[in-house]
């Protein structure tokens, strides 16, 4: 007979009947009565830690081996419920699922929503083998041992992340493909008014990146260009016949895409940059150090 306590209050629980090892009756309440609430080995601190267990047994074996409070959930299926009201009650609780053996994934699952932690069960065990049958195997040492395992989840999204305590100590520097101003893998945009000369600037630096020349002092890493000419593919040729004519030289490496392409027209106009850089770089044999896209200012586009 366990008594049984509210997390968020409300109407009287009646006890939960649990029948003794080895037994075959199943865990009941007084007829009619709705499982709910909670029994907790050990006290709850504000902040602490909490195991959260399907039932008594892993509850008590949790609460020795640790020495902080396990609260029985009564039943698997309650887990995440009762998970939720104590986040809500104390939000810088440590509560910590402790799953029996088979239900390690939806611990994660549910730890995951909850910014809580869950213990990975041992391998090669029975499945719904549970933490009181690692104890009566192995000794309570051994529990102690497998909540010091507990972890959060992994963060699974289709962005990248990394956290600053996993960096390694050495930095390495990225490329650089003009000194100082760009490096390789990076992203630059250059702003300003309309008819300000930023067209003739970037053409100038990409023009010398080509070449492999030096541009207003900085050392450049030459390579293929790759100019999206999507305002006005003929200033684009114009500017770059006269970058040749003023310094007497023909422009190596240097693909103008005269073409408009959408860049917002969702996966589409992006799937279709990729393919046109991809076939640039197998028909020069070479990988493209920089790829330089031209829009209109948001001044022009409200005069059309």
């Amino acid at each position: 007979m366990v008594p049984v306590l509210l997390i968020a209050g409300g109407d009287p629980v009646p006890l939960h009947f649990i029948p003794p090892t080895g037994g075959t009756g199943k865990k009941l309440n007084l007829p009619g009565a709705a499982v709910a609430g909670v029994f907790v080995v050990g006290e709850m601190q504000a902040g602490g830690t909490a195991y959260l267990c399907e039932g008594i047994g892993q509850a008590w074996a949790c609460w020795r081996a640790a020495g902080a409070a396990a609260v029985v959930c009564f039943g698997w299926s309650r887990v995440r419920r009762v998970a939720t009201e104590l986040r809500q009650r104390d939000a810088s609780a440590r509560l910590v699922l402790v799953p029996d053996v088979g239900k390690e994934e939806e611990a994660e699952i549910i730890a995951r929503g909850l910014a809580a932690q869950f213990v990975p069960m041992p391998e090669g065990w029975p499945r719904n083998a549970d933490v009181n049958d690692l104890v009566q195997r192995d000794g309570l040492e051994a529990l102690t041992m497998l909540l010091s395992t507990s972890r959060a989840p992994a963060v699974k999204s289709p962005f990248s992340v990394v956290f600053a305590a996993d960096l390694p100590d050495e930095f390495t520097p990225p490329d650089e493909i003009v000194e100082g101003v760009l490096t390789a893998g990076g992203g630059s945009l250059l702003y300003g008014a309309s008819n300000s000369g930023k067209t003739f600037l970037v053409i100038d630096m990409a023009a010398a990146l080509a070449r492999g020349v030096s541009w207003m002092g900085k050392q450049t890493e030459p390579g293929l260009v790759i100019y999206l000419a999507a305002e006005s593919p003929a200033s684009v040729r114009s500017r770059l016949q006269a970058y040749s004519r003023h310094h007497g030289v023909t422009v190596p490496n240097f693909a103008i895409v005269q073409s408009p392409i959408d860049l917002f027209d969702g996966d589409a106009g992006t799937d279709s940059v990729i393919d046109l850089m991809r076939q640039i770089e197998a028909s020069t044999k070479q990988r493209a150090r920089l790829i330089v896209g031209g829009h209109p200012c948001p001044t022009k586009r409200r005069r059309q």
